[in-house]
């Protein structure tokens, strides 16, 4: 590191070094969860590990696992142009407290969930969040409440 001194016999200004030695030191951080994205590649409803394919309520299970997925989580939908998400199984249930949930487009051209009237579209629990994004939300009914 340089500074300026003033030199005693001169009175001039000149460029002198430190010889200071600098001592490094490890500082340990906050815990940092990084977001995970969870891209939806099929507008059917099921719930299959093994057919290669994440249904819209298999990134919901997978969003609300504090195990692998603490945190927020980006639901990505494909947009209205492509299909219609329809709800075959009943509600989704938004459980997951330890960040939001977000459903969104990756284009943000509009996507739509369809409950076809069998049951609500989407139940959100105590203690979890919920951000739409381009998303239209139909065909939703609740009985006896």
């Amino acid at each position: 590191m340089f500074y300026r001194r003033k030199s005693r016999r001169t009175g001039k200004n000149s460029l002198a070094s430190s010889k200071r030695q600098r001592r490094l030191r490890l500082e340990s951080l906050e815990t940092r969860n990084l977001l995970a994205a969870i891209p939806v590649t099929t507008f059917d409803d099921v719930v299959d590990p093994n057919d290669g394919e994440t249904s819209l309520r298999e990134a919901v299970v997978i969003a609300a696992n504090p195990a692998t997925n603490p945190g927020e989580d980006d639901i990505i939908l494909q947009p209205k142009a492509k299909g219609v998400y329809a709800l075959t199984q009943g509600q989704l249930l938004i459980d997951d407290p330890t960040g939001t949930v977000r459903l969104t487009t990756q284009t943000l051209q509009q996507a739509t969930i369809d409950a076809q009237g069998n049951s609500r579209v989407v139940r959100v629990a105590n203690g979890s969040e919920l951000q739409l994004a381009a998303i239209k939300i139909t065909g939703g009914h609740v009985q006896g409440e």
